[in-house]
């Protein structure tokens, strides 16, 4: 990808036009892209989106209408290549993922793509979104048992709430993996809030080597 390109996305983007942005983004895989580059490809539109808008080169109101826009495009790709590349799979064998933001975290386009990509791969997926609340991400992790828990938290602001999380998630009985991502992992370094067997994913394409050994 180059700048020019993620430029252009995100201009097209912050117009709101959800058929130019199709268009763009159809383009782009149509030039042999695997996903993994589709999601970091998004990934940095949004960067730079973000980006924009510290420098106040936007307002939040704009940001919010080009995160509609890529969250519309993350979940219609997704739907795409499941029906294109997916067969039926049978509900008691799938491997389970739940992705969450921890609480008072309202950026979810990450752990969304992080979700599909897992649900692209087979699984059986519940992705509860922004500003999941400890207590009730808790409970549906005893209860349903999954083997993978996503965790994401984008500001510093927010590193209390990450650190809770873990926390407790790492306690649970049910032992399942879990993942830390999101921009906070950028701007902090979470090792020392993690146990061992927890794995801080720094970068969306990592989840390519870390899916493929959970294939099968």
């Amino acid at each position: 990808m180059t700048k020019n390109q993620i430029h252009t996305t995100a201009d097209v983007f912050l117009s709101g036009d959800f058929y130019e942005s199709m268009k763009l983004l159809k383009e782009y895989i149509g030039k042999g892209r695997e996903r993994f580059e589709v999601y970091q490809f998004l990934t940095e539109t949004m960067r730079y989106i973000g980006l924009l808008w510290e420098k106040q080169e936007i307002t939040v109101a704009d940001e919010h209408v080009a995160s509609n826009v890529c969250r519309y495009l993350i979940n219609t790709y997704c739907h795409e290549y499941i029906q294109q590349h997916q067969p039926l799979f049978s509900g008691k064998n799938r491997l389970k993922g739940i992705f969450l933001c921890v609480e008072k975290e309202q950026h979810d386009l990450g752990v969304t793509m992080v979700s599909n990509i897992f649900r692209e791969k087979g699984w059986e997926t519940k992705l509860l979104g922004a500003n999941t609340p400890l207590e009730y991400a808790e409970k549906l992790v005893v209860e349903w048992k999954p083997n993978v828990i996503g965790l994401s938290a984008s500001m510093t602001i927010h590193l209390p709430q990450l650190i809770q999380h873990i926390k407790v998630m790492e306690q649970i009985p049910h032992k399942a993996t879990i993942l830390v991502g999101g921009r906070l992992t950028q701007l902090e370094d979470l090792s020392p809030y993690c146990a061992s067997t927890t794995i801080i994913v720094n970068d969306i394409d990592e989840l390519k080597f870390m899916t493929n050994e959970w294939d099968g």
